[in-house]
């Protein structure tokens, strides 16, 4: 055998080695894509809401795997980051966070994650405020798979504790598609409903609807937070 021919006979070989490893190598990657299809990695956005006493997250939720689901949490913070969050509630704006990476399905009482806090939303041009804080998962008032049925138009808000008889928080409930991601707050003292119910042709509850709903007057209430494109 000629110099040429051993040397296109070493190049065959290694073209066909390398060939086969990269074969092996998609084969094993789509695998592992098949089985982690439920799973529901990624970079799960949250809004910050709450009081000095009381510090909530809500997920940014979208219809579509892997942030098809409803969390609302409170959260477990130290006593540095608590004075923090507590001079930038204060504020016009609304915080949003960014956790790095995890998978949601695993999000449950007492789960630890870390992420960065904005000031406004941090897709939106938020500014970053807090850089890779620590966050503790205290209880979970909502952890649930996004339904995709047609509403119904019956609006379902859920009451959250805060540390005053006059100031409350309620979110939505996200029950069918099209949607709203709708936080209140409540300046006022009322007797707490857990949850209220309001029929409406809206994609969320307007402010004369929520405030008789709940007996109060529509000057007491503040959209903490509303997205309606995200969830249509």
């Amino acid at each position: 055998m000629t110099f040429l021919s051993k040397a296109l006979a070493l190049i065959v070989i290694v073209l066909v080695t390398a060939l086969t490893s990269c074969v092996q190598s998609i084969n094993h990657n789509h695998k592992n894509l098949d089985s982690n299809d439920s799973m529901r990695i990624g970079t799960h956005g949250m809004l910050i809401f709450g009081d000095s006493e009381n510090i909530y997250v809500s997920h940014l939720p979208l219809f579509n795997h892997p942030h098809d689901m409803q969390v609302i949490a409170k959260i477990k913070v130290n006593n540095e980051l608590m004075a923090q969050l507590s001079v930038l509630l204060n504020k016009d704006t609304y915080l949003t966070l960014v956790p790095e990476v995890f998978d949601l399905n695993k999000i449950e009482k007492n789960f630890k994650f870390s992420g960065s806090v904005y000031d406004g939303h941090f897709e939106r041009q938020g500014v970053k405020a807090i850089e890779l804080a620590r966050f503790e998962i205290e209880q979970l008032y909502e952890n649930k798979v996004l339904g995709t049925s047609l509403g119904d138009g019956l609006i379902e808000y859920r009451h959250l504790p805060s540390k005053s008889d006059n100031s409350h928080f309620y979110y939505r409930v996200i029950n069918g598609r099209p949607a709203s991601d709708h936080i209140i707050g409540v300046s006022a003292p009322l007797v707490v409903k857990k949850t209220i119910h309001i029929k409406t042709r809206n994609l969320y509850a307007q402010t004369m609807e929520l405030a008789d709903a709940l007996d109060v007057k529509a000057s007491s209430l503040q959209n903490i937070y509303l997205e309606i494109n995200e969830l249509r």
